[in-house]
Formats: C-alpha cells, structure tokens, sequence
C-alpha cells in the first residue's frame, strides 16, 4: 500500500516531467535548439533543431540551409549505447551522454546528433514518442549487424 504523501510526491514527478515537456516542446517550436550533427567523417556541424508541429516534422538549420525531417520518415530513436554503436561515423558515440540518433525508414540511414544536455536528450524522446516515434527497443545482439548511415 502506497500511503498518500507518496503518491503526492509520485504525481508531482509526473506533472514535474510534463512542465518541462512543455516547455522544451515550446522552446523547440519558437526558438529552436542548439544541437550539433555529427557527420559521417567525425565532425560536428552545429546546427538549430526546431520542431513544426503544423509540418509534422523536425527542422534542421545550418545557415541558410536546412532539411525537413517529417515525422512519418523516422523510424525511431537510437540513444543507448548498443543502438548508437551501429552508427556509421568516424566519431564514437557510443557512451556520449547527449548523443541520439533518428533513423530514418526510407534509406535506413540514421542522423546522430548531440543534444546539449542529457535533459535536452530525454526530453527529445518523450517529445518524439508523444508524435507516435518510439525508441528502438533493445534487441540481443547476435552476430554483426549492420551500421545504420
């Protein structure tokens, strides 16, 4: 039996985690957030992520360019380190707190990024999960298997 300053405590948590929902959903749509791609050579491009709710879709800027990732094209969210060791870049990602990777249905390639925070990172995907985008589920790994681009 759960004694009710527990359960208060429970769902202030839970409310607690939807405000800062919220908000980084806000932040993401007005201003956007500073993330930094990682590239396929190991580099990082420092980019602006934003979401358009309107678009379905998640935006991200470089300068004056920019691609439109919608949400039906991604497939998940690659963020433990087993899913993000099968991410094709020179750069190990592998055990970086902020890292996360949305791999994409069409060309099975995967986009790595780096949040600037873990906060900033578990906030992206609950956000993405409440548009229907789940994580990828953990899988025993057996054999090779193929890096995701």
């Amino acid at each position: 039996m759960v004694n009710k300053g527990v359960k208060l405590r429970l769902s202030a948590c839970t409310q607690g985690s939807d405000i800062a929902l919220k908000e980084f959903m806000k932040r993401a749509e007005t201003q956007g957030l500073t993330i930094q791609v990682v590239l396929q050579n190991g580099s990082n491009m420092n980019c602006i992520l934003v979401l358009d709710i309107n678009s379905r879709s998640l935006v991200i800027r470089n300068g004056e360019k920019m691609r439109v990732v919608p949400f039906n094209t991604i497939k998940n969210v690659l963020a433990t380190p087993q899913q993000l060791a099968r991410v094709d870049t020179q750069q190990d990602i592998t055990n970086d707190p902020y890292a996360v990777g949305l791999h994409l249905y069409k060309t099975e390639s995967c986009i790595p990024m780096r949040m600037e925070s873990n906060e900033d990172k578990q906030n992206l995907i609950e956000m993405l999960k409440s548009f229907g985008i789940p994580p990828q589920k953990s899988k025993k790994i057996e054999g090779n298997q193929p890096a995701v681009n």
